[in-house]
């Protein structure tokens, strides 16, 4: 719940970069969130002004393809 937990206030403070980091942390670790933690990630990587935003969002994907848990929203 903690991931959740600082991943939620950095997307609500436009902190997008250091969500994405944190959502990366827990794929890494195989902490399974809720879906609408990554949603919202996902949203707010799309919605941000960041240079490197499509390669990012191609990593989310290519890591919840691949990792042990599933994700029910489409990328």
């Amino acid at each position: 719940m903690l991931y959740e937990l600082v991943i939620k206030m950095c997307c609500k403070h436009k902190m997008v970069k250091r969500a994405y980091d944190y959502l990366l942390m827990s794929i890494n670790h195989n902490i399974k969130l809720s879906k609408f933690i990554y949603e919202d990630v996902i949203d707010a990587l799309n919605s941000s002004d960041l240079f490197d935003k499509e390669s990012l969002l191609n990593e989310i994907n290519d890591l919840i393809k691949v990792s042990n848990f599933q994700h029910d929203k489409s990328l």
